[in-house]
């Protein structure tokens, strides 16, 4: 996961886009930054691997749940279902670890 997030923000410096400082610079990470990265896997691993992947999809990606099968169909009606009920289920496992 983490090669994949590097390799993007290198090519946003390549392409010259304005990249959010994190306190960092010489190498070693802030403390707060460590802290929050601590509470984002914890709250992660909150969510059942059934869920993860749609929660990630809709929450951390800001993309709208989608599925293969044709738009109108049975198929894609229960799918989209299917992707809901998980969603709602991940976000109440998220849910249930802030609280």
């Amino acid at each position: 996961i983490f090669e994949n997030r590097f390799r993007y923000a290198g090519e946003l410096i390549r392409l010259g886009a304005k990249i959010r400082v994190d306190g960092g610079g010489n190498g070693v990470l802030p403390e707060k930054v460590m802290d929050a990265r601590k509470r984002y896997f914890d709250a992660m691993q909150s969510i059942p691997t059934e869920y993860w992947d749609v929660v990630r999809t809709v929450v951390i990606e800001n993309r709208l749940i989608s599925v293969a099968a044709k738009k109108g169909s049975l198929r894609h009606r229960n799918e989209m279902y299917l992707q809901k009920h998980c969603l709602r289920v991940g976000l109440d496992y998220l849910i249930e670890f802030y609280v």
